[in-house]
């Protein structure tokens, strides 16, 4: 092997460890992201307790409770309010605006993409010189692409409604008892209100969470394979992936804003 030969084959090989490291960045903000998609369903999961705690209020409204009904109820409520400030807290205290986050990525998918083809024709310090904008984008996306006050202030609003009802089926149990059924009846179309929220909340979460996701899964699969080695046929060399692919991320940064909902407007606001 010459001297010329062995320069080239390890320039060759840096540059996929370059591309690797990258992959390597891109796994920690998916497990990033993994851990707010995990909160998102676990709001979810409040959403369908809050509608058995409605179901369970109009029947006690139609006088199918046991007695002392509206003491359980608000015991119930009470403890749910109390798991949703919770849940809702963790959620919102590292949440990314997953748009924002997959747009920024988005930006450097043509470099990722083209460095990736052509992996071994380059030179390692041009790669690290065209890559180091990604890196520093995924180094600096939990500070600068944290969701915003005004989101997390609407997420802290569903906690502050759970507690609201919370205390008004404490004020019902202490009622008359000729005046409770069309209180327990507004209850729970209350509750179901705050039920149908929530899960609109954790769709929104979710959704997001998932448009960043899939923006590092495929920027990930483009560096691994560019990691890999480029391959020897040009007409093996990896197409646009789906994030360039029209109908893909990109279509789903584009789309328009969703239609208004009555209660509340999560996926046109959160990012």
């Amino acid at each position: 092997m010459t001297a010329h030969t062995r320069d080239a084959v390890e320039t060759n090989e840096a540059g996929r460890r370059v591309l690797s490291e990258v992959a390597d960045a891109l796994e920690g903000l998916l497990r990033r992201l993994a851990t707010q998609q995990q909160a998102a369903a676990a709001i979810g999961h409040l959403a369908t307790v809050a509608e058995e705690i409605a179901g369970s209020a109009k029947l006690l409204g139609y006088g199918l409770g046991a007695g002392g009904g509206e003491a359980l109820l608000g015991a119930r409520l009470e403890d749910f309010a109390a798991a949703l400030g919770r849940t809702i807290q963790a959620a919102a205290e590292d949440a990314l605006a997953g748009k924002r986050v997959a747009q920024a990525l988005l930006d450097h998918a043509a470099t990722v993409e083209a460095l990736a083809a052509e992996v071994d024709a380059i030179d390692v310090a041009e790669i690290r010189a065209r890559l180091r904008p990604l890196s520093a984008t995924i180094e600096e996306v939990p500070a600068t692409q944290r969701a915003s006050a005004a989101r997390r202030a609407e997420l802290d609003k569903l906690s502050e409604r759970a507690r609201a009802l919370a205390v008004q089926a404490v004020e019902i149990a202490k009622s008359r008892p000729g005046s409770r059924r069309e209180m327990v009846m507004e209850l729970a179309r209350s509750v179901a209100g705050l039920a149908k929220d929530i899960a609109q909340a954790a769709t929104a979460f979710s959704e997001d969470a998932e448009a960043a996701a899939k923006a590092a899964r495929d920027l990930l699969e483009t560096a691994r394979q560019g990691a890999r080695g480029a391959p020897r046929n040009p007409a093996e060399r990896p197409r646009a992936g789906p994030i360039m692919q029209k109908g893909g991320l990109l279509g789903v940064l584009n789309r328009g804003e969703a239609p208004k909902r009555r209660e509340m407007e999560w996926k046109r606001t959160w990012s």
